[in-house]
């Protein structure tokens, strides 16, 4: 085997290690954007968490709903997230290491 290949196969499995990183980093809700501050617990809504409610609407009204209530979801979840940052930063005794 060349350098040259031996030195793609390197940066490729590199490559390979890095997504993997940023894949099971988003599987726990921690986002890895470099040019970001790190984001955790990150929620997403597809048109099947609408369906739960609403069984007789299209996949494509569900969507439509979802795109149209989206800024009331992120709003109320955000208040709902500060409570629960709130209560648990009072309840448990953590020090950063």
């Amino acid at each position: 085997m060349s350098e040259s290949q031996f030195d793609r196969m390197v940066k490729a499995n590199q490559k390979l290690r890095e997504e993997n990183k940023r894949l099971r980093a988003a599987a726990d809700g921690v986002s890895l954007d470099e040019e970001e501050e790190p984001k955790f617990a990150q929620l997403a809504w597809m048109a099947g968490d609408v369906q739960t409610h609403k069984p007789d609407w299209t996949e494509e009204q569900c969507r439509e709903w979802l795109a149209h209530n989206q800024k009331h979801i992120q709003n109320r979840l955000c208040e709902l997230g500060n409570e629960v940052i709130g209560t648990l930063v009072e309840l448990e005794d953590y020090e950063v290491k």
